[in-house]
């Protein structure tokens, strides 16, 4: 009887042991199930260009964010303004899809306005993104430059989430790769006056994401090492794949 008894106290610890799936995707909300989350640790710094200082600015929803200024500015005479999170950050991560060395936003999909351009959006229109991000508790969102080939980060614009630690003239101390005479790639040098992805970040993505990434970061590997801020990120992230159905999302 005592060994049937152990017998059955076994089985009954296996079973508790073993996790449900379904138990860990009901706590996720759709939008961390259908596309993911991005977090960025404390001390991460982004950077904003513009055409003159950028100090403090309460009247925005949202502040949008390089993760280097090389990878979006307009002229040489730019300022570059330096945020350093002073806490861990939550972001959407609001891809449609990666292909050819290109990350896709997901923004016109989940608006259903094709062609929408957040640089000419007034910043009532804005905020209605901001209400909708705090209701999911995230911070911001993590997706691209109207689509094109550098990552942004759109952060919310609360003063206890970073702190604006400098806002100088751009600082020319990097260089693109290049192919060299011989036809071998220079990789691409950074700089030291603005790191990239010092903290590493943790990515928790759907599933779809994956083979995604592994060919993104071979041909990142092939054609342009270490040439993208996102594959530098990449480099030291720590990646969670999720098996989820892609749910509609509805956004405003």
């Amino acid at each position: 009887m005592i060994l049937n008894g152990r017998m059955n106290t076994l089985r009954r610890r296996r079973t508790r042991r073993t996790p449900r799936l379904s138990s860990r995707l009901t706590s996720l909300s759709p939008m961390r199930a259908s596309y993911g989350e991005v977090v960025l640790r404390k001390g991460t710094r982004l950077y904003h260009t513009s055409g003159s200082p950028m100090c403090e600015r309460p009247d925005k929803p949202m502040l949008f964010l390089t993760l280097h200024p090389s990878e979006w500015y307009r002229l040489r005479e730019d300022y570059v303004s330096v945020f350093e999170l002073q806490r861990d950050v939550s972001l959407f991560f609001m891809v449609q899809g990666i292909r050819r060395l290109r990350v896709f936003s997901a923004l016109n999909l989940l608006l259903n306005k094709p062609g929408q351009n957040l640089m000419k959006m007034r910043d009532d229109n804005i905020a209605c993104y901001k209400s909708f991000l705090e209701r999911e508790h995230f911070d911001g969102w993590f997706s691209t430059i109207e689509g094109k080939t550098a990552v942004e980060v759109a952060l919310l614009n609360d003063p206890a989430v970073y702190k604006l630690v400098d806002c100088s003239p751009i600082q020319w101390n990097w260089r693109n790769s290049r192919i060299d005479s011989n036809g071998k790639i220079i990789p691409k040098m950074w700089g030291n006056a603005y790191p990239v992805g010092v903290h590493p970040a943790r990515l928790t993505l759907n599933a779809i994401f994956q083979s995604q990434l592994d060919e993104y970061r071979a041909e990142i590997e092939r054609e342009d090492p270490g040439g993208t801020a996102f594959s530098r990120i990449l480099e030291t992230a720590e990646i969670r794949y999720i098996e989820a159905p892609v749910q509609p999302i509805r956004w405003c």
